[in-house]
């Protein structure tokens, strides 16, 4: 506020007070105001790069992860469930009861659920499947090629799980879209079909 009536940014013990101002400011996550600051956010990508190349969803299963046990029971050394015959009846058993006791976490624990579901979306997502440095905050070619910024929403289900949304800017993308459905040659329009699939 005071670098924008003044044009000048603020110095010393004013400045520290605005940044302890802001830190002690910011909308509580997951509230109608964090939503709403999101939002700007997420428009300001879309205004800079245009419409997205991609929108994926992202729904991990709590149920299929033992990570949420071994969050729930710290410190406790954990059994995992056997490696077995998938025809033995018993083995089937024990993998029934395993997935209930799993199932039951989900719905007591929705804590360990988040843990797993930000590790998730960090490392395995971001960093791997995308090519997200998160240190650098740049793209290196990933599955879907090269992303030059990407957004994400998490949403709660019904059922109590998180889910992502995911609108990627791939570099090269748009050019190539619009290449695939051009009017030129039809050498030109299977050459942006080809180099199409390659992201896909």
């Amino acid at each position: 506020m005071i670098s924008i009536q003044t044009g000048q940014d603020p110095k010393g013990t004013a400045a520290e007070y605005i940044k302890t101002i802001k830190a002690s400011c910011e909308p509580i996550g997951h509230s109608a105001e964090a939503a709403k600051k999101n939002r700007k956010r997420h428009f300001g990508i879309c205004d800079y790069f245009g419409e997205s190349s991609l929108f994926v969803t992202t729904t991990p299963c709590d149920e299929s992860t033992l990570r949420v046990g071994l969050f729930v029971n710290a410190g406790e050394e954990q059994a995992l469930p056997p490696l077995g015959d998938l025809d033995d009846k018993e083995h089937n058993h024990q993998c029934r009861l395993h997935f209930d006791l799993r199932k039951k976490y989900r719905s007591l624990y929705p804590g360990a659920c988040s843990l797993v579901y930000q590790h998730l979306m960090q490392i395995p997502v971001t960093e791997c499947l995308i090519g997200w440095n998160t240190k650098t905050q740049t793209g290196r070619v990933g599955v879907l090629g090269k992303p030059l910024a990407w957004s994400r929403t998490d949403e709660e289900q019904a059922r109590k799980t998180l889910h992502a949304h995911w609108q990627i800017w791939i570099e090269y993308f748009n050019d190539c879209r619009e290449a695939l459905f051009s009017d030129d040659e039809e050498e030109e329009r299977k050459k942006a079909r080809d180099t199409f699939i390659q992201y896909g």
